[in-house]
C-alpha cells in the first residue's frame, strides 16, 4: 500500500493486500529493518549470504574501484542515443536499486531461486504464492510477479527494473527450468 517514492507523510495508498504497485521506498524500509536486525550492512549480508556462495563474484551493491566500466550496458535515450554513463562512486546502497550484476551472474542467481536455494519449502512455496491479484493470471508473490496458467501445468516468476535509460526483465519458469 506504500507510494513508490512519496511526497511528505508516508501513508497507505490503500488496505495492503487488496491491490499492488511497486515501492521502492517500501525496498528500503526492508533493508533498514534486515540491517537493524542482522547489525550489519546489506551489501555484506547480500555478499556474505548470496553473492560469495554462489558464485557470483561480479555482482555488488555497491559501486566500488573494482568495477569494469566497460563492461556495463550504456544508457539511451528513447531515441536510441548513448547517454553518458552516471557513475554512482561510494557505498550509498538502495535495496530498490543499486545491484550491480553481470548476466552471467545473474542467471546463477535464477538457477538458485528456481531451485529454491537456502529457503525452506514453507518459505519458497510462500514466495512464489499468489498474494495479490494484479489481472488475470497475474500476481504478486514475495518479491517476483507470478504469471499463471501457462501451457504444460507452467508458471513463470518476473522481475523487471527500469532506471534512467536502463530497462531489465528477468522471467522464470520453475517448473520446468
Amino acid at each position: 500500500g506504500f507510494p513508490n517514492w512519496r511526497n511528505g507523510k508516508l501513508a497507505f495508498q490503500f488496505e495492503p493486500g487488496t491491490n499492488f504497485q511497486y515501492s521502492g521506498e517500501g525496498f528500503e524500509y526492508l533493508r533498514r529493518a534486515i540491517e537493524k536486525k542482522f547489525n550489519k550492512s546489506l551489501a555484506i549480508l547480500a555478499d556474505s549470504i548470496l553473492f560469495k556462495p554462489i558464485g557470483m563474484k561480479d555482482s555488488r551493491l555497491c559501486w566500488d574501484k573494482n568495477i569494469d566500466e566497460s563492461r556495463f550496458a550504456c544508457l539511451h535515450d528513447s531515441k536510441g542515443n548513448i547517454l553518458s554513463p552516471s557513475t554512482p562512486k561510494g557505498c550509498g546502497v538502495n535495496a530498490a536499486a543499486s545491484l550491480l550484476t553481470t548476466v552471467d551472474d545473474l542467471c546463477k542467481f535464477s538457477i538458485c531461486v528456481m531451485n529454491g536455494f537456502g529457503l525452506s519449502s514453507n518459505i519458497y512455496n510462500d514466495m512464489i504464492k499468489p498474494h495479490t491479484k494484479i489481472k488475470e493470471h497475474h500476481a504478486r508473490g514475495l518479491g517476483w510477479e507470478i504469471i499463471s496458467d501457462l501451457p504444460g501445468d507452467e508458471f513463470a516468476l518476473e522481475h523487471t527494473g527500469s532506471q534512467g535509460g536502463v530497462k531489465a526483465i528477468l522471467v522464470l519458469q520453475p517448473r520446468s527450468k
